[in-house]
């Protein structure tokens, strides 16, 4: 059986953290980040975050993402979900990246009392030339009872 979606109609909560929290100086790491969920009916779910980072030495990174939850029925849901990184990644065998942003959508349905399906869909740096394209599909047949 999917999971049923609970909790309250709208939420937001923040945090920081760090060497600093109320006064940021040179060479403080500092962690920032908002949440933000929305259930405007009880089969509907929207969530956001966003998070920003400066490390001692200065740099910064955020992260932001996006997810859509639907379950219209207790045996169905599914699920968009949105991310976007500015962090700056390299390697020794690899030129720099810098961020990265990734679509993926998620589809679970239980199509009998035995039978489940799990399908899902993603892509990471759409329309670049580092585009990743992923899918899967998953049956999954209960023995016994």
């Amino acid at each position: 059986m999917a999971p049923r979606l609970t909790g309250k109609p709208a939420s937001c909560s923040a945090a920081r953290s760090g060497d600093a929290i109320l006064h940021t100086h040179s060479g403080a790491a500092v962690t920032s980040a908002w949440d933000l969920r929305w259930r405007p009916v009880r089969t509907l779910e929207a969530s956001g975050t966003t998070a920003a980072t400066r490390g001692r030495s200065g740099d910064r990174s955020t992260t932001r993402t996006a997810t859509l939850r639907w379950a219209p029925v207790a045996n169905l849901q599914a699920t968009a979900d949105w991310s976007r990184s500015s962090d700056l990644r390299s390697s020794n065998t690899t030129q720099a990246v810098n961020g990265r942003e990734i679509v993926s959508v998620h589809l679970l349905a239980l199509l009998t009392r035995r039978l489940q399906v799990d399908a899902a869909l993603g892509v990471a740096e759409r329309g670049t030339p580092r585009e990743n394209r992923q899918g899967s599909v998953t049956l999954t047949w209960a023995f016994g009872r």
